[in-house]
Order: C-alpha cells, then sequence, then structure tokens
C-alpha cells in the first residue's frame, strides 16, 4: 500500500484508511503509508468509548498529528456524536438516518 500510495501522491490522489483498529488496519499503517483519512471501526470507537476514553482521545489526537483527517463509525447516539464534534472528527453512523 505504502509503494502504491507514494507512486499516486503526485497526481493528488487521496487514500483512506478504512475499519482502523481491525485485521491490518493499524498504527503502522498510518505511520507508514500517506492516507488523508483514517475511518476508526465501530467495534474499536465504541470498546474505547465505554471503557478507555482517554485512550481514544489520544489515538484520534495521533492520527491528527499525522496529517490525517478522522472518521469515527458507529455514532449511534447524540452523545457519540458530540463527542465526535468535541474532538473534531468527522461521523459515520446510524444516527443520521435518511431524510423522509
Amino acid at each position: 500500500m505504502k509503494k502504491l500510495s507514494e507512486r499516486f501522491s503526485n497526481i493528488d490522489v487521496a487514500f483512506w484508511l478504512d475499519d482502523f483498529g481491525c485485521g491490518s488496519a493499524n498504527l503502522s499503517s498510518v505511520i507508514t503509508s500517506n492516507f488523508k483519512v483514517i475511518k476508526i471501526d465501530k467495534v474499536i470507537f465504541w470498546g474505547f468509548y465505554l471503557k478507555y476514553k482517554s485512550l481514544l482521545i489520544e489515538l484520534i489526537f495521533f492520527i491528527k498529528s499525522c496529517g490525517c483527517l478522522v472518521i469515527i463509525e458507529g455514532i449511534e447516539s447524540k452523545e457519540h456524536l458530540d463527542f465526535s464534534l468535541e474532538h473534531n472528527c468527522y461521523s459515520q453512523g446510524y444516527l443520521f438516518n435518511d431524510l423522509d
């Protein structure tokens, strides 16, 4: 992935890392590749939000310090949305139903 992202970086192609925290989408990927956006996986968000909120905040800070935008998956309550907005992250989840 690193070679591919380097190859396309000169033509303004943005790479996103989806499902961060699951499988091979890990800290090493953030550090060694040229991702522009990191999407934190719902399972990671919920687990950290409930038990390790301070670590989640540090993780968001780390990702942003690498120059990436952060999207938090699994936003399903106003409390989740408030957290996401407080930490200047984009949000994705079932809180945002289809508009009627």
